[in-house]
């Protein structure tokens, strides 16, 4: 896919793996559940590749807080 679009050298699998769990990560429940989908068997290394925002993770927080505050 790289090739195709010109980026041949520039970009590797584990780059764009790096950026498929950043994206996945907010659709899953927890690190469990993303590793099923990713097919990773030890947690810890898909905390290599899963690097969120911290923008994204207040407002992940943010959003938990106020279900928890309203059920």
């Amino acid at each position: 896919m790289c090739i195709r679009v010109g980026l041949a050298g520039e970009l590797t699998f584990h780059d764009l793996r790096h950026v498929g769990c950043t994206r996945l990560a907010p659709l899953h429940l927890d690190c469990f559940e993303l590793a099923k989908t990713t097919g990773h068997k030890d947690p810890r290394m898909l905390m290599w590749y899963y690097t969120p925002s911290i923008v994204d993770r207040v407002a992940q927080i943010r959003a938990r807080e106020r279900a928890l505050a309203a059920g």
